[in-house]
């Protein structure tokens, strides 16, 4: 369509169903948007684990490169549960950043989402990577007054001496 999405995009965000015959009929499933977004991150960001796990189960080409908002980003701003989350850490990086260099994890200590937090960490998301400003999801914890997530991080690595360039 006029935003460049795809019938597979949009079977990610409102008919998980149909993802199976797209994907039998060859659909690219590296294609992006307008937006740099692919079929992945639709699923993410309408909350949609199905499609996500049917995405990922099927696509060897996806996650090529990462997409403008991280799709583990997405489901973390988008979605209450992690169900989302846990199926795309098998697939997406949890190294990934967006265009202002913020992992999902910086997404989850910002918004305070411990359990979103639990699963990146063990799938060995780094606490201490920076964005654009310097600031890590363990400035962001310590921002928002996120002792547990801190407390998390500093358990995986988090090193408390890394200053911001903001």
């Amino acid at each position: 369509d006029a935003l460049g999405r795809t019938a597979l995009m949009l079977a990610a965000a409102r008919q998980p169903s149909i993802i199976p015959a797209l994907l039998e009929a060859k659909a690219n499933t590296d294609l992006r948007d307008k937006n740099g977004d692919d079929a992945l991150n639709y699923a993410a960001g309408s909350c949609q684990p199905g499609a996500a796990a049917t995405l990922a189960a099927a696509a060897s080409g996806m996650r090529s490169k990462p997409p403008a908002q991280t799709a583990g980003a997405r489901a973390i701003l988008s979605c209450n549960g992690t169900a989302v989350l846990a199926v795309i850490t098998n697939l997406a990086s949890v190294h990934d950043a967006d265009a202002s260099g913020r992992t999902a994890l910086w997404y989850a200590a910002a918004t305070g989402k411990q359990d979103a937090a639990d699963i990146l960490l063990a799938a060995g998301a780094n606490p201490n990577a920076a964005d654009e400003n310097g600031l890590t999801p363990l400035h962001m914890a310590a921002a928002f007054a996120r002792p547990a997530l801190l407390k998390a991080m500093l358990a995986k690595g988090g090193d408390s001496s890394v200053r911001s360039s903001a």
